[in-house]
């Protein structure tokens, strides 16, 4: 099995400000749980752990988070129980980071039959043909952008499009988008892939489709969603929002440039350089204002803008005039 080195998250999240709305369960709880770990409180932050994959275990990351979590607190058998999960989502002991191998662990994990009897390479119903179907896509999309290999931007876009084509046929036979059920946990990384690089139009036809999948925990990534809204308003000036309908609009007003050919944030997840090598939030445009920003966030379970940034302690959030300063550009 091809595995890609899962990264163990900085515990850095602070909770939802708003109530676990519906389909958002999980990632309020989930919220919820690292900020009590962030204050060392594991007593609280477990429980809600728990409580966030009792409505589903489809993301691995966070499975191996609560359970690096549960080893740094000397909670064994809440590590043993979130690692059985993650062997049901397919991951095999030799995958385990080294850092949540740890002896007591591995003494749990007797001649690993304890591990084996949990292991399960793919969900139940996952569909074979179509894992390789989006793995192909996903080698598509990263065969174009070797490092080793220049090529043309028309190249690249060529390949995002026939991969946005392919998708799009993929939803139109299934009726919706394709999610963990469907491919598993590997399978779902592959497809994750193929969002980071779709252009305006493709991503506002899947749009309502991946929120239907986040709230049914089928597609559990929104925070690649909202990047790459970011990443689309700030190289093409887009004024972009996600309504009520969980339709991706467009202001009618598009944006003027922040810095040069670099426009403004939609979702506050957008973070660049300054002059000075610092990376920093990017101002968020000020038509839609922290408040729109905060109601496409919602709709894709995320928590508020302010939230988002406390849990990013490594990046400043940035004024419009501080950016515009560090560029030269006076006001």
């Amino acid at each position: 099995m091809t595995f890609r080195p899962i990264m163990l998250f900085a515990l850095f999240l602070l909770p939802f400000a708003v109530g676990a709305q519906d389909g958002c369960v999980y990632f309020f709880h989930k919220f919820k749980a690292i900020s009590f770990a962030e204050n060392e409180q594991p007593g609280n932050s477990i429980p809600e752990y728990r409580r966030a994959f009792a409505e589903h275990t489809h993301d691995l990351a966070d499975l191996l988070n609560a359970a690096h979590l549960a080893l740094k607190y000397d909670s064994l058998d809440a590590a043993t129980s979130f690692l059985n999960a993650a062997a049901a989502c397919g991951l095999a002991w030799e995958d385990v980071p080294e850092a949540i191998k740890t002896p007591a662990l591995a003494a749990r994990i007797t001649d690993y039959d304890r591990w084996n009897a949990h292991f399960h390479p793919l969900p139940p119903k996952a569909d074979i043909l179509l894992i390789a179907r989006i793995r192909r896509m996903a080698e598509r999309d990263q065969s174009v952008r070797d490092l080793e290999v220049e090529v043309e931007d028309n190249v690249m876009w060529a390949a995002d499009s026939l991969n946005a084509r392919e998708l799009r046929a993929i939803v139109a036979e299934m009726g919706r988008l394709p999610g963990y059920s469907d491919l598993g946990w590997e399978g779902l990384d592959d497809l994750d892939l193929l969002f980071h690089h779709m252009q305006f139009k493709d991503l506002q036809f899947f749009m309502p489709y991946v929120i239907a999948g986040i709230r049914a925990g089928e597609y559990t990534d929104n925070t690649t969603i909202a990047y790459q809204i970011d990443r689309i308003a700030v190289s093409e000036g887009r004024a972009l929002y996600i309504d009520e309908e969980d339709q991706l609009r467009e202001l009618p007003t598009p944006q003027t440039p922040l810095v040069g050919r670099a426009y403004w944030s939609v979702t506050g997840e957008w973070d660049d350089f300054l002059p000075s090598g610092e990376s920093v939030l990017w101002p968020i445009w000020p038509a839609l204002g922290e408040a729109g920003a905060n109601k496409t966030r919602q709709r894709l379970c995320l928590d508020p803008v302010s939230e988002g940034a406390r849990r990013k302690p490594w990046l400043r959030q940035a004024s419009a005039t501080a950016v515009r300063t560090a560029f030269g550009i006076k006001d």
